[in-house]
């Protein structure tokens, strides 16, 4: 053979390996011999393989009882985000205005209450079920939790077939996965899986019980009433929100409400969650196993004229209360401290510590009736231009006794801060007998209305206080009135007042 033909050849063999080689590179990714893609080591079973829309019933049996997940075809209103293709559906929302969506729903559970997002997760693997391994036929059932499993699984589909199976143990190498049992396979695979499927039909439920938002968003709620009763309340109250922006008891006594904490108890209400959901049926015998035939307490509240009423259970084994709202299907577990602010409270403690107390720039005249004698103190105002506006008046002010004789307003004003200091510090209903110690009259400037605060000695160290002749207040510690009448004698003869801390 000459010596070019023979370099030919060889040419070519060369050329012919290459090629060889680079199909075979082509074809293996790059791969170096052992070498293996992602996929080609993670084998899966395909248990169950069918779409969403082949869903109709999914029956789960767990622990927690028997419930029915169920999706089903309905139509609704469109709004302007609905599509034929976000719903799965071909329906002409345009020409309708309405849609076709898939919709899950739980039996015994109201739409309403339902948290679809948990029962759809759930539901998923009753159309989509694969496993990452599979152990074959086993001798010990038990051995994996499937002798007497943690759930059963039976689905039924639109095509009229089913598939059901079994839930055991988690793996002992990975706890989201399970032990599964498909029926009519002998075989038991490892498989990742909805831990709803071990939960009972109360966990598909909200657990957001209520909320509220005040009109305006930069203020709070303010409510219109509250009334609060139950077995626990020492006596039903009622209370009422006015104009002025207070609260005020109106039964079982009429007195001025401690606006802080009535505030307090109404924010609660803006925003209730649950730790979690007892049951979702609100008929009598479930009431009765909560003890919420008889409510603990219950709170009716009304804000911008629409009522909610809110009933609580007493404290259980957890330190945690059962509750309803009125028209929800459905029995709430909350902290007992969520409620603690007005579940078992007594009247007194939403009053107002303070007796009737004028803003001290309303009153025209004070007159003071003690130990025989009358004191009567009179301001006179005068506008202070300098400083008024067009929406606000302001005045200066100058204090006379009874003799015409003028008295420092500093003084007027410690004097004032003592007599109003004098705290409620007890509850009591009844009225006093005989005359008062300290007889206290108001007039003022924009109103014909007068005001009487009259203090009655009970003991040594407690006085009634009574308001308008017949609202009892309740009582007050004699060391404060005491002290308040020793000042309005240093007022009425000119002398200092001490500074009242």
């Amino acid at each position: 053979m000459k010596k070019n033909t023979r370099n030919l050849i060889i040419g070519l063999v060369v050329i012919l390996i290459l090629a060889a080689a680079a199909i075979v590179l082509a074809l293996t990714g790059g791969q170096e011999e052992g070498e293996s893609s992602s996929a080609a080591s993670t084998e899966r079973y395909s248990l169950i393989d069918k779409t969403k829309q082949d869903l109709a019933t999914m029956e789960i049996t767990n622990e927690g009882g028997t419930y029915t997940i169920r999706l089903e075809e309905k139509i609704v209103e469109a709004s302007s985000g609905d599509s034929s293709a976000e719903s799965g559906t071909s329906s002409d929302t345009a020409s309708s205005g309405t849609t076709t969506q898939w919709v899950y729903s739980i039996d015994g559970v109201a739409d309403y209450l339902a948290d679809t997002t948990k029962i759809e997760n759930a539901a998923r693997y009753g159309y989509s079920l694969s496993a990452s391994k599979n152990l074959g036929k086993v001798e010990d059932l038990e051995e994996f939790g499937l002798a007497e499993p943690a759930a059963t699984v039976s689905v039924t589909y639109r095509d009229g077939t089913t598939a059901k199976y079994k839930v055991g143990n988690t793996s002992g190498t990975d706890s989201a996965k399970y032990y599964v049992q498909m029926e009519g396979d002998e075989n038991v695979y490892i498989a990742m899986l909805n831990t709803g499927l071990l939960e009972p039909k109360t966990y598909y439920t909200k657990t957001d019980i209520l909320s509220i938002s005040p009109e305006d968003e930069a203020s709070q709620v303010f409510a219109d009433s509250l009334k609060l009763y139950g077995t626990e309340m020492p006596e039903e109250i009622v209370l009422e929100g006015r104009d002025d922006g207070n609260y005020y008891i109106t039964s079982p006594k009429q007195a001025k409400a401690n606006v802080t904490k009535v505030t307090e108890i109404v924010q609660s209400f803006t925003y209730l969650s649950a730790e979690s959901v007892a049951a979702t049926s609100t008929d009598e015998e479930t009431l009765k196993e909560f003890g919420l035939l008889e409510p603990a307490a219950v709170a009716e509240l009304t804000v911008s004229g629409k009522t909610y009423i809110i009933s609580v259970s007493a404290l259980n084994k957890e330190g945690n209360r059962y509750l309803t709202l009125d028209g929800v299907e459905a029995v709430y577990e909350i902290a007992g401290d969520d409620v603690s602010l007005w579940a078992g409270v007594s009247v007194f403690s939403l009053q107002d510590a303070l007796s009737l107390m004028p803003m001290i720039t309303d009153i025209e005249t004070m007159t003071l009736e003690v130990d025989g004698k009358t004191y009567q103190f009179r301001q006179e105002r005068e506008e202070d231009t300098a400083s008024s506006t067009e929406e606000k008046t302001v005045y200066t002010y100058t204090v006379f006794n009874e003799d015409g004789e003028e008295r420092t307003y500093e003084n007027f004003q410690r004097f004032y801060m003592s007599l109003i200091t004098s705290y409620l510090i007890e509850d009591y209903r009844e009225m006093p007998e005989g005359e008062p110690y300290l007889k206290c009259t108001y007039t003022y400037y924009e109103s014909d209305e007068t005001n009487t605060i009259e203090y009655y000695q009970m003991s040594d160290r407690r006085f009634c206080v009574v308001e308008d002749g017949t609202n009892v207040k309740g009582l007050v510690s004699n060391e404060n009135l005491e002290r308040a009448v020793e000042y309005l004698e240093l007022l009425n003869n000119g002398e200092t007042v001490p500074e009242v801390y």
